[in-house]
């Protein structure tokens, strides 16, 4: 079993993306991408959200994960377990942060919610809910009870998570 692991353990480090270079940075966010998408898929917009925060004087830096074989096979189990290897990495690299944020697009935001909560300063969401209405086939988590910063971003052509799930969001901060 341990040879299996420390292979998964190098295959997530080998496939996930570190941004920039520069080992010092205000913000780190690991990025947990949606099913069936790989870590450049974020690239653009991740690049554009370091380039928009430098101007700013705010370095931000993101480490894009990659799940291997495109989808969270065991969800949270596998999520806390790409944590812990992900923040070894940086550790062991020398990368130095203020602040640890996660970003999760689809369901890899529905599995960054407990890993957030456990290891960061705050959560961005992509397409995704805390599901405080509890109306979605998935653990409920209230965003009047949850302890962390978190932004919520939502469209109106995405295929699952409709924007209008933002009300039950609403109703349960009122």
């Amino acid at each position: 079993h341990n040879s299996i692991f420390n292979k998964y353990k190098s295959s997530v480090v080998k496939n996930s993306i570190i941004l920039s270079d520069d080992k010092q940075s205000d913000v780190m966010i690991l990025l947990f991408p949606g099913y069936d998408k790989k870590p450049y898929s974020y690239k653009n917009l991740s690049q554009k959200i370091i380039n928009k925060s430098g101007k700013k004087n705010t370095k931000i830096n993101f480490m894009l994960v990659d799940y291997i074989f495109n989808v969270p096979f065991k969800g949270e189990i596998q999520s806390n377990i790409i944590t812990d290897i992900c923040l070894e990495h940086l550790k062991r690299n020398n990368f130095e942060y203020n602040k640890l944020y996660f970003m999760g697009h689809s369901a890899g935001g529905f599995f960054s919610i407990p890993l957030a909560k456990t290891y960061g300063d705050g959560f961005i969401q992509l397409g995704s809910v805390f599901n405080s209405g509890n109306i979605l086939p998935w653990k409920s988590e209230k965003i009047s009870k949850y302890n962390k910063p978190s932004l919520t971003v939502l469209g109106s052509k995405d295929g699952f998570t409709n924007h209008k799930l933002a009300c039950y969001e609403k109703k349960d901060l009122i």
